[in-house]
């Protein structure tokens, strides 16, 4: 139920991407290997998971924690 300001180049809102929508950042390998090594028990259940989606959309292998 959060809002937050992005800036996107290439689609036009309302065209391309409607309201509602989910968006993904394509966040880097590093970043995820630095959140699942120093950071995870400081993420909530709910982020934990959205890190796996996050990792097995990039096609890494497995997740690297339980």
């Amino acid at each position: 139920g959060e809002q937050v300001a992005v800036s996107v180049s290439g689609p036009t809102f309302g065209r391309q991407v409607k309201e509602k929508q989910e968006l993904f950042v394509d966040v880097p390998k590093h970043d995820i290997e630095t959140l699942e090594s120093r950071y995870i028990n400081s993420l909530s259940p709910s982020e934990q998971d959205l890190l796996k989606q996050v990792r097995k959309i990039k096609g890494l292998v497995g997740a690297k924690f339980s």
